[in-house]
């Protein structure tokens, strides 16, 4: 019986091992900027364990000699860098000729494959984090969260959903006829702070990693109300409010925040 305990012992903790040791990358690069601010590297090895980077030496280590079964990524004729962050993107499309019509073609579901599309285009253009701000809650949430499951490739979003914005403000739908105002109308455009209290928790309780407030015009509404201020201080004051009381228990949760 001892025997047998310790056998297994010896038959887990190896495997254990293996499984460790197949997960550790090697990566030969050119150029490397380890730290902001300082001149970049060139000619080193980074060594990446279960994901993380473990170390940078400088020369071309062979896998072997730092693990039997480390695996090779050959970047020697390329500079590598740390993961680009973008503050304020739009995944779910870009602006066109027929940007104004194809919301009349286009569903919550093929809105997220047209987001999937540009989050990888957007992985592949060096950046690792991004944040959405603005676009349809249900469409948004799901790429997101496909993103860190591993679903689909993307960088780490973090996504706003729709914008709190007065009514007729920047924000709001406007510039089509009057059954389709109400019916596109998000559920985020608030007036007054009771309003906008309410609004805001709507965006939190619907997924909202930020909120985002459009609180001046904007030069992509097609109404002639202007650039200014258009949310009334109070109102700001609410909705801020409101999310220092529950967008802390929403972000630790929701995105493994501490």
């Amino acid at each position: 019986m001892i025997k047998f305990i310790i056998k297994w012992a010896c038959v887990f903790a190896f495997s254990i091992s293996a499984a460790q040791a197949d997960n550790v990358w090697v990566i030969h690069a050119g150029g490397v900027l380890a730290i902001p601010g300082d001149a970049p590297l060139t000619k080193q090895t980074i060594v990446i364990r279960d994901d993380v980077i473990e170390r940078i030496e400088a020369g071309y280590i062979l896998p072997k000699d730092v693990e039997p079964t480390a695996k090779l990524i050959d970047l020697k004729d390329k500079f590598v860098l740390p993961g680009l962050m973008d503050m304020h993107v739009h995944l779910l499309g870009e602006l066109s000729k027929t940007s104004r019509t194809d919301i009349l073609y286009t569903t919550q579901s093929m809105e997220a494959l047209i987001g999937a599309h540009y989050a990888n285009k957007t992985l592949m253009a060096g950046f690792t984090t991004v944040r959405d701000l603005g676009g349809n809650p249900e469409a948004i949430y799901a790429l997101r969260d496909a993103v860190a499951k591993n679903l689909v490739p993307g960088p780490r979003i973090f996504a706003a959903g729709s914008a709190l914005a007065a009514t007729g403000g920047h924000g709001d739908i406007d510039g089509i006829k009057p059954e389709l105002l109400k019916l596109w109308t998000p559920e985020t455009i608030c007036d007054g702070p009771y309003e906008c209290r309410k609004a805001a928790r709507h965006a939190i309780k619907m997924g909202a990693d930020w909120i985002k407030i459009t609180a001046t015009g904007g030069v992509l509404s097609d109404t002639a109300t202007g650039t200014d201020q258009q949310m009334t201080d109070d109102e700001l004051q609410e909705i801020v409010r409101t999310a220092h009381g529950l967008m802390v228990w929403t972000l630790s949760s929701h995105n493994g925040f501490k």
